[in-house]
């Protein structure tokens, strides 16, 4: 049977956690990685991944969730930002994306043309860069979620903070 889609039937939402188990701290590096390695639209790479382990800083976190249980149940909660100002042409973050393809002096001024045209195509279509950095963290989101599933760790999405 193929690996990856068994593990996609072991996924599930978990709605509440074992306090007793600890995720290996190897594994749970892996699960981070494969969120930092998953695609981006334009290679932008929006998504930050903030990892809160303190139980008194979960308990906080636990009413803009709804009071759902698997905030405080769970062993880590990782939660995922969205960086917006700095992919706004002109910045530093998106010169240094120019600039890490390796690309001419005048390549890298065309790409963000191109990226600053692209998101501009966006707006007028209704889509801003907060909507746009969403799906980029949903992307990444799911190669987490599967990559814990794959390891037969559970996890549970919960957006809207």
């Amino acid at each position: 049977m193929n690996k990856f889609l068994e593990a996609m039937r072991f996924r599930h939402a978990c709605k509440i956690f074992d306090e007793n188990k600890k995720i290996d701290e190897d594994k749970f590096l892996d699960i981070l990685e494969s969120g930092r390695l998953s695609p981006s639209s334009m290679g932008m790479e929006p998504t930050r991944f903030i990892v809160i382990e303190n139980k008194r800083l979960k308990e906080e976190l636990k009413p803009l969730c709804w009071d759902q249980i698997q905030i405080t149940s769970a062993a880590k909660v990782v939660v995922l930002k969205t960086i917006i100002q700095s992919l706004i042409p002109p910045s530093n973050y998106v010169d240094s994306i120019s600039f890490r393809r390796g690309k001419t002096k005048q390549e890298r001024e065309a790409w963000i043309q191109r990226y600053g045209n692209f998101l501009e195509s966006m707006q007028a279509k209704g889509i801003n860069v907060e909507n746009w950095g969403q799906k980029q963290a949903y992307i990444a989101a799911s190669s987490m979620m599967n990559c814990a599933a794959y390891m037969g760790i559970d996890s549970c999405p919960i957006e809207g903070i």
